[in-house]
C-alpha cells in the first residue's frame, strides 16, 4: 500500500472562461478525471484512504455530467482495481473494468439508455403572469408538473435526479412587471440548493429566494433536467422576475 497525500486533490472543467469543480464523494481524497467526450461528460475515478493511517485503500470509477456524479464503482464495481482503464466515447458509451467474485478482471462496456423527454406544465400562478416583481426579500413560489409523452405524471420515484432550477440574467426592457407580493412567500421559506422538490399534490416545487439576486434587472427562470443522460425537459417551464 501507498501512503497518500493528506491534502485532497480536486478536478475542474474549464469552459468558456468558467471553472467548474467536479466535486468529491464522501471518503475520497482525490478526484482523477481520465477522459471527456464531445458533450462534456467526464469519466474518472475517486481514490480513497484510511482516515487514520492515510493508507490508500482503493478507487471507484465515476461519470460526471452538468454537476451530477454517478458512482460506477458502487453501482457496477467498475474501476475499483484498474481505475485508469476507463474511457467514454462521443456516443456516451463507457468502457471500464470490473473484477468478478473469482478475482478475474473483465473489460465491460456501459451503453447509454434511451433518454426520455418530458414536458413541463407550468409555472402556475403567480409566475404565469408575465414579468413579475415582489417586495424586497420575498420568495417566489415555482410550481410545475412533468409529464411523459402519454401525459402521465412524472414523480420523484420515476427519476433518479430531480429537475433543477436555472436562473440567468435577461435582457432588460419588455412589458412592465406585475407586482405579485401578495401571492409570494415570506423570507425564510425559500428552498435550499437548486433541486425542485416533489410533493403530495403531484407537483414539483421550488421557492426562489429573491434576496440572492441583488443586481437590478430581469432574470429568466427555467426548470431543467437534473441530468440529461437520464431525461430531458422539452418544452421547459419558464418565467421572468424583475429586481428593481
Amino acid at each position: 500500500m501507498d501512503i497518500v497525500d493528506p491534502f485532497p486533490t480536486r478536478a475542474y472543467v474549464w469552459k468558456d472562461g468558467v471553472m467548474t469543480d467536479l466535486g468529491m464523494i464522501e471518503g475520497a481524497y482525490a478526484n482523477e478525471p481520465i477522459d471527456v467526450n464531445s458533450s462534456g461528460i467526464v469519466v474518472g475515478y475517486f481514490a480513497f484512504a484510511d482516515p487514520v493511517t492515510l493508507w490508500d485503500i482503493g478507487q471507484s470509477a465515476y461519470v460526471w455530467e452538468n454537476g451530477s456524479i454517478i458512482d460506477l464503482g458502487e453501482l457496477y464495481n467498475m474501476g475499483t482495481t484498474d481505475p485508469w482503464g476507463i474511457a467514454i466515447t462521443d456516443s456516451n458509451q463507457i468502457y471500464g473494468t470490473i473484477r468478478d467474485e473469482y478475482d478475474q478482471l473483465h473489460l465491460v462496456r456501459l451503453d447509454p439508455v434511451t433518454i426520455e423527454v418530458y414536458s413541463c406544465i407550468g409555472f402556475e400562478s403567480p409566475m404565469n403572469s408575465g414579468p413579475v416583481t415582489v417586495n424586497k426579500n420575498r420568495v417566489l413560489p415555482l410550481k410545475a408538473q412533468l409529464v411523459d409523452q402519454n401525459g402521465l405524471l412524472i414523480t420523484d420515484s420515476d427519476i433518479s435526479f430531480p429537475p433543477l432550477i436555472q436562473v440567468v440574467k435577461a435582457l432588460t426592457g419588455g412589458e412592465p412587471p406585475i407586482d405579485v407580493t401578495n401571492e409570494s412567500l415570506p423570507a425564510g421559506l425559500g428552498t435550499d440548493g437548486n433541486q425542485f422538490v416533489y410533493t403530495i399534490d403531484g407537483k414539483w416545487h421550488y421557492n426562489l429566494m429573491t434576496k440572492n439576486f441583488s443586481g437590478p434587472g430581469a432574470y429568466n427562470v427555467s426548470l431543467v433536467s437534473g441530468i440529461e443522460t437520464e431525461y430531458q425537459v422539452n418544452p421547459s417551464c419558464t418565467a421572468t422576475f424583475i429586481i428593481e
